[in-house]
């Protein structure tokens, strides 16, 4: 890391004899020394009139007063699965024999069973579970 000193030496050489090479000599010691930009291009959008910089949430360019498109979400690049009838509501894997809740909800034995170590909830709904139906069912 260069000292502010240094530094300082150099701004005034370029103020009072200016040197294109002394120029090239500072930005390399403030590239090097200066931390990068924390936001890169994925967390802001360009205007697309005057390509300024701006937050993602605005609606107007700052700079221009033009109107700018609505930032959309990131796409999910996989789609979960069709449900059917007989599959399980936590792993939407087919089972022959589900258990049914209450609430309508529908799970395999080994997914309740390790829900109910944790949470004593529906997935689904967030309801309670009933002590004497995870009894019987598990």
């Amino acid at each position: 890391m260069t000292s502010p000193y240094k530094i300082r030496q150099l701004l005034e050489r370029i103020k009072n004899d200016f040197k294109p090479e002394d120029i090239d000599q500072l930005t390399t010691i403030l590239e090097k020394d200066f931390p990068t930009p924390l936001l890169s291009q994925q967390t802001a959008k360009n205007c697309t009139t005057c390509s300024f910089r701006m937050h993602n949430r605005r609606t107007k360019c700052p700079n221009c007063f033009q109107p700018v498109e609505p930032h959309t979400p990131y796409q999910l690049k996989r789609k979960r699965p069709e449900m059917q009838e007989n599959d399980c509501q936590i792993c939407v894997q087919p089972f022959d024999v589900l258990i049914h809740l209450d609430c309508g909800c529908h799970f395999c034995n080994d997914c309740l069973k390790e829900r109910l170590t944790t949470k004593k909830y529906c997935a689904v709904h967030k309801k309670v579970f009933k002590d004497d139906i995870i009894r019987g069912n598990v």
